[in-house]
């Protein structure tokens, strides 16, 4: 009977240590200080100081980022003295990890000594902010925008940005057939000095000429530009994208640039005439860009523009012409991993040439041959519109707020709400555009 119960004794041992929380029972190892600090716009710095029984030879900082889709796990070893009390940090830095204002960030340490005794601290959560304002939110129908006081009626023009969101979030949800159920973020801004931080870090020369009026940063977040004439029609443009890629995302999927762009200006209510106007300018002499390259580019500014018209043109013909459950199905086509020339094939019965084709011929332009093998690779490109010399006054602008370049070295006195005169459209290739100096662009709004 002794000998039964120094079995089942020593089994209660077992299972309660084995079931002990992580760290207590395998290493005497104790946290200090355990934190993190706001270093916006840099990012965020992890810091640690602990102790131990015996020498502590690893830290790993264990994080996790949410972006609405899979979610970014990392790992980071922060350099440090190796002793029995230790001091170590780590920042994540916006040049390498971005994260937009609204981001949730999860984050722990692993802790381990000589000897194998290892401490794994308890997950911390927090939202990386942008702390410079006094940030007021109205939410509805699941969208939450964020703003701060700017103007007289600043709240006025939140509450009917929101609104303009949660109606184009429930016309295109609608016109796909589904319900829209990913939390949406929007944090607007009043100027572009007070956004650029906010965006992606890019060259001085592109901060310094562009002005960006929205981009939808991930999933679930958005950024605008609020303090300009064209906030409605940003909002609309950013919602179906947010709309679409729920759709149509998948672990396999494969959206092209001009899919992706031309569904997107099709939801907005107006189209700016400038796409519009180099469509028409390459349709009357034959110089349309062919379907097969619509990937991107890297050429001037008129054929950036030109992509722009084009994607808004093919996407209308195909919904016109087939039908919006056609749209639907190539969507679905695209989300499982099918490339789109062969999603085009099954949906229409057309591959991508062929498409070309018979959109080229609607514009009253004949078919031409187009190399198999020469499309571009798929971009997300951002919508930009150049500056112009007239004025038109943004919602609740006065002239106080009119140049908001951060500095350019252009001589136009172009204000922040400006009027643009040719709506142009770049991505990666916008890069290369930049260096043409005698042009100061606004970037209107980006996929990402």
């Amino acid at each position: 009977m002794n000998r039964l119960k120094a079995v089942i004794a020593a089994l209660v041992l077992f299972v309660a240590v084995s079931s002990a929380p992580v760290g207590i029972a395998e290493a005497d190892i104790s946290v200090i200080n355990s934190r993190h600090v706001n270093k916006f716009p840099d990012g965020v710095e992890f810091v640690l100081e602990a102790r131990g029984s015996a020498p502590i030879k690893n830290i790993t900082l264990a994080y996790n980022i949410k972006t609405g889709n899979t979610p970014l796990d990392g790992y980071d070893r922060p350099k440090f003295e190796p002793g029995t009390s230790v001091k170590a940090s780590h920042t994540l830095e916006k040049r390498k990890t971005y994260m937009p204002p609204g981001t949730e960030v999860t984050y722990n340490w692993i802790i381990e000594e000589e000897g194998g005794g290892k401490l794994e601290t308890e997950p911390v959560t927090f939202t990386y902010e942008d702390p410079r304002f006094n940030w007021r939110s109205i939410s509805d129908q699941g969208i939450t925008l964020y703003w701060y006081d700017w103007h007289s009626q600043s709240e006025d023009i939140a509450r009917q940005a929101l609104e303009e969101a949660v109606g184009s979030t429930q016309r295109l949800s609608a016109q796909l057939g589904i319900t829209y159920d990913r939390p949406m973020k929007i944090f607007s801004y009043a100027s572009k000095r007070d956004m650029d931080p906010v965006l992606q870090s890019r060259s001085e020369g592109f901060s310094r000429e562009i002005v960006t009026l929205g981009q939808r940063t991930t999933a679930e977040i958005m950024l605008l530009l609020l303090n300009h004439f064209e906030y409605k029609e940003t909002i609309a443009h950013e919602v179906s994208h947010m709309v679409i890629h729920q759709f149509a995302e998948g672990p396999l999927s494969n959206l092209p640039a001009w899919l992706d762009e031309g569904l997107a200006m099709n939801a907005e209510k107006n189209v700016p005439t400038g796409y519009l106007s180099e469509l028409k300018k390459a349709v009357d002499k034959d110089q349309l860009i062919s379907l097969q390259s619509l990937g991107g580019y890297t050429g001037e500014p008129r054929d950036v523009m030109l992509f722009y018209g084009e994607s808004y043109s093919i996407v209308k013909y195909l919904v016109e012409t087939y039908g919006q459950a056609k749209m639907k199905e190539l969507l679905l086509n695209l989300k499982s991993g099918t490339l789109i020339n062969e999603a085009l094939k099954q949906v229409y019965g057309l591959d991508v040439e062929e498409l070309d084709a018979q959109w080229r011929n609607s514009l009253g332009l004949e078919p031409r041959v187009v190399p198999k093998g020469s499309g571009a690779t798929v971009l997300t490109i951002p919508t930009i519109v150049p500056f112009g010399s007239e004025q038109a006054t943004s919602p609740g602008s006065d002239s106080s707020r009119s140049d908001q370049r951060g500095g350019s070295s252009s001589s136009s006195t172009a204000s922040q709400g400006v009027l643009p005169l040719l709506p142009i459209a770049g991505g990666v290739a916008l890069l290369l555009i930049v260096g043409v100096g005698a042009v100061v662009f606004f970037v209107r709004r980006s996929p990402a």
